[in-house]
């Protein structure tokens, strides 16, 4: 089976002007009849299985990286390389020449394939929680 970037959806999301975009990585043979029987890539097959998904969203000359996720079975394989990819392009076509991406510190696989990608640390953060004032 095919291992392929799909761009399942992209537009404006308000009158604000940012732009989103969501991509996926499938199994889908890009041969198999979809459920109304045709081959419409982006129809879902009945047998895909989504294994990689990604957003992008452009703000000015930005490309924001969200909701990057790779299924289990399938890391170490470049599928979040290939989202991103196709969510770097999508950007390139929009203007952008920056991107950013927020990851968790104990993410040690995601940290290392963006750095390999060329991602490299601005800053830390935390959340605060004051002590709950409940009654």
């Amino acid at each position: 089976l095919l291992l392929t970037p799909v761009a399942a959806a992209a537009g404006r999301t308000s009158a604000s002007e940012n732009l989103v975009c969501f991509t996926a990585v499938t199994d889908r043979d890009p041969d198999e009849p979809d459920a109304d029987g045709g081959v419409d890539p982006s129809t879902p097959a009945a047998s895909e299985t989504t294994l990689a998904v990604g957003t992008g969203v452009i703000d000015g000359n930005w490309l924001g990286v969200c909701s990057m996720w790779t299924r289990s079975a399938r890391r170490r394989r470049g599928l979040a390389a290939a989202v991103l990819g196709d969510l770097t392009a999508w950007a390139t076509r929009h203007g952008c020449h920056l991107a950013y991406l927020q990851v968790e510190e104990s993410n040690k696989a995601g940290r290392t394939v963006y750095t390999r990608l060329g991602f490299e640390e601005a800053y830390r953060y935390h959340y605060r929680r004051g002590d709950d004032p409940s009654p």
